[in-house]
């Protein structure tokens, strides 16, 4: 006996060390999105868009040997090959839960039916997931239909407005019946809790397949035995239609599409009309299964042929069939059949008269020794994807994609796996971007695992480059970020498929427009940038219809290197209290334009890390209660002010506690009874801080002190100089001064005053330094002194 349990789901994981993750490019490797090995399944996995170029996966499992009871698994993949959940969600009750199936909920979430297999009965429950794994429906879900008996072999479609529809087979009357269900977005049952009949005729009916009406309505077809034996295997095709309240619409227990042949109702689609395109196989006597089509009028009627029209050539039999409808919303078969020694795949497009729109007969499109099996096609703007198996090698998976006009994109199909060792049939949907993704359970590892894969429009595998980081430029005034990358999987020289990479950065959607009026050219994906340096901005539209804007910010060229790095202009730097985030992303191009791949997108910021340097030079005149400090203007760009400390001695350390004055000039006067030493450092915009420059005052002690009679220069001392210089002047008054450093070949090296100075007596130290802080080198220099309209020079000379 199993333990009551409920729906479990383990913590969410945010995977940000991942974040440069990708799809794999290696067929026999792939993405394995399971929890791990487990024991035994008991259905085929199922797949669901997310709608934002990710998917939803679910499946059935036994997690090891020696126990019972299968449990339904169910994860969320995101666009980027990415688990979402850590760990997939499990619905663990008492029953087992058999065979799900999953439907978009249209809102990122996805809707998700199962059988519950109890000792009695086999009943349906259903459940709706939010993309981040809230379970919307409560811990264990809902009842679908718990009516007495089994209800099974069911299928889904979205009713146009938030819920969906579901029909399936029903014992409960003692006899298989067609039964269907209409579930609102909140989950509630819209028709009586036990559905309505779609068909209850007392001979059995197998294998419903649905579609939504045009006005909202349900389309059902299914295999009906009625008049015939089912043991047989050879049924009836009938079809229903209908209204939004459950009530039919055409002859009660259905219109008959085809009697005495039909093996599988293999599926319906909605025309623009309230009808429907229905495909199904039947059987020859002599040849074998052949797939037939029919178009069924709003009221039921056949358009074509009566029994429905030949798909193919009457040679071989007809297997694997998939339809779909094209972007056109014509109808589109796919088959394969075992006329010749090969295995062929063939196609073909129908118009709304049933006339072929290809080859008379079919397409041809792929032919090998052995071609298993085709999976449901996948359809966009461009064309229809075939997904493929074959039985050489194990199971191999492939992919074929044929254009609107049934011609192949590529010849032979692109391997999607290739790993040793056997595998289910695969499930697949639209990434919303012109490719697909897939699905499927594995045994490579000895155990059962699901994996998955990506092929791109282009049908290749994880081309895209992968950033790896993105940090601030080291050692520069800001403005740049350093990228780092993996090559693209295509940057094989000499035959590469990418030839060079560009770099995008992004823009604010709500800048946009502003950007374009300013002159900037709008892309879109693909778009070459515009020539001589004009600027361009790609707009870039997710699979959920959501837009990204990105600026052109430069390109280099692909060498084949496993990874490059580059700097990248930003457009602001990180400044004290403001990290302002940007994100980049890097696009790996074909030479010729016609394909290109963009990496998932990573944040930075660049910053200026490189110091302002320290005022040239500064000193402090003490009078009467006052400290006067002078020094000359900083003529960094990104100058900010500068700070005065006040301490007793020459090695105190600068702090918030010590701090007197934040000034932008250059001069500051402090009120104190005593002198005091000082410190200055210089601060740019982005917060760095110069080295401090120390000063004690010198000049007068009191009011009372006589002032010079005349403009005076002393020579330096000591000279030679060894460590530090004294150069005193006197001015008879207040005059602008400046002071400089010449070496023997006359260049300036060091200003040590550009100032106006009050009348006095001034001492002022020279450390021997540049103006950058370099040590000058021994030899002979010039100090001179302008004040006053006068010019004075000492020489010095600085001793090794």
């Amino acid at each position: 006996m199993r333990i009551l349990r409920t729906w479990t789901m383990l913590a969410l994981l945010a995977w940000p060390c991942l974040a440069h993750a990708a799809w794999s490019n290696d067929p026999t490797v792939n993405n394995p999105i399971g929890d791990g090995l487990f024991y035994s399944v008991v259905a085929d996995l199922q797949v669901a868009s997310d709608g934002a170029g990710g998917m939803y996966v679910a499946w059935s499992n036994i997690l090891q040997a020696g126990t019972t009871g299968f449990d339904m698994r169910l994860q969320h993949v995101d666009a980027r090959g990415l688990r979402v959940w850590s760990s997939s969600l499990a619905m663990l009750l008492p029953d087992d839960q058999w065979v799900p199936e999953l439907l978009p909920d249209g809102t990122g979430g996805v809707f998700l039916v199962w059988i519950g297999d109890s000792a009695a009965d086999r009943n349906l429950r259903m459940q709706r997931v939010a993309a981040d794994g809230t379970l919307l429906w409560g811990a264990s879900g809902k009842p679908l239909c718990l009516e007495p008996g089994q209800q099974y072999d069911y299928s889904l479609v979205s009713d146009g407005a938030g819920g969906f529809y579901c029909a399936w087979t029903d014992n409960t009357l003692g006899s298989d019946d067609i039964r269907a269900q209409h579930v609102g977005p909140s989950g509630e049952l819209l028709w009586p809790a036990a559905g309505v009949a779609v068909c209850t005729h007392p001979d059995p009916q197998w294998q419903p397949e649905i579609a939504t009406a045009t006005d909202g309505g349900l389309l059902v077809t299914w295999v009906d035995w009625r008049n015939s034996s089912q043991y047989a295997g050879i049924g009836n095709l009938y079809a229903q239609r209908l209204d939004r309240q459950g009530q039919p619409l055409w002859t009660a227990d259905g219109v008959s599409l085809q009697t005495g042949h039909t093996l599988r109702a293999e599926a319906i689609y909605a025309d623009a009309e309230n009808g429907a395109y229905v495909a199904w196989y039947d059987y020859v006597t002599g040849v074998g299964t052949r797939v037939r089509a029919q178009r069924l009028s709003a009221t039921g009627t056949p358009r074509w042929t009566a029994g429905g029209i030949p798909v193919g050539t009457p040679n071989g039999s007809s297997l694997a069939m998939q339809a779909t409808l094209d972007a056109s919303q014509s109808l589109v078969v796919a088959w394969r059949d075992t006329a010749q020694a090969h295995t062929r795949v063939w196609v073909q497009k129908f118009d709304g008269l049933g006339a072929e729109q290809w080859t008379a007969g079919g397409k041809l499109v792929h032919s090998s020794v052995e071609t298993r099996n085709i999976a449901p096609l996948v359809s966009d703007a461009a064309g229809i994807w075939l997904p493929l198996s074959t039985g050489l090698d194990g199971y191999r998976y492939l992919a074929l994609k044929v254009g609107l006009d049934g011609t192949p994109f590529s010849n032979p199909p692109v391997t999607v796996c290739a790993a040793p060792g056997e595998r289910g049939p695969y499930r697949c949907v639209t990434d919303g971007a012109g490719g697909m993704l897939l699905a499927w359970l594995d045994e490579r590892s000895g155990g059962m695992e699901v994996y998955a894969q990506r092929v791109d429009r282009w049908g290749k595998l994880g081309a895209q480059p992968t950033l790896m980081q993105v940090i601030d430029a080291p050692a520069d005034q800001g403005g740049y970020v350093q990228a780092t990358w993996t090559k693209s999987p295509l940057d094989t020289p000499p035959s590469a498929g990418v030839n060079k990479y560009r770099f995008w950065r992004e823009v604010p959607a709500s800048g946009a427009a502003a950007f374009v009026s300013r002159g900037a050219r709008l892309l879109q994906a693909g778009d070459d940038v515009p020539g001589g340096g004009a600027p361009a901005l790609l707009q870039l539209t997710s699979a959920s219809g959501s837009s990204e804007y990105w600026e052109y910010v430069g390109e280099m060229l692909a060498d084949g290197r496993a990874s490059y790095t580059a700097s990248i202009a930003t457009a602001s730097d990180s400044v004290p209290g403001s990290n302002p985030l940007t994100r980049f992303m890097i696009e790996g191009r074909r030479g010729d334009g016609t394909q290109w791949w963009y990496s998932d997108p990573m944040s930075g910021a660049s910053a200026d890390n490189l110091a302002p340097a320290s005022p040239a030079s500064f000193f402090a005149v003490w009078s009467a209660g006052q400290s006067k400090l002078h020094w000359p203007r900083s003529t960094e760009a990104d100058f900010k002010e500068y700070r005065i400390y006040s301490g007793d001695w020459p090695n105190f350390t600068p702090s918030a506690a010590n701090l007197v004055a934040v000034v932008s000039d250059t001069g500051y006067t402090h009120a104190r009874a005593h002198p005091i030493g000082y410190k200055i450092v210089a601060v740019d915009i982005h917060g760095n801080v110069s080295p401090a420059r120390w000063t004690a005052p010198s000049g007068t002690t009191g009011v009372d002190d006589p002032l010079p009679v005349a403009l005076a220069f002393a020579p330096v001392s000591p000279n030679p100089v060894r460590g530090e210089a004294t150069l005193r002047f006197a001015l008879p008054a207040g005059a602008h001064v400046t002071l400089a450093v010449y070496d023997a070949q006359g260049r300036r090296v060091r200003l040590l005053l550009d100032v106006t100075m009050p009348a006095g007596e001034h001492a002022l130290r020279w450390d021997g330094d540049d103006d950058a802080g370099r040590a000058l080198a021994a030899g002979l220099y010039f100090v001179r002194l302008e004040a006053g309209g006068r010019t004075f020079v000492r020489r010095c000379v600085l001793a090794p």
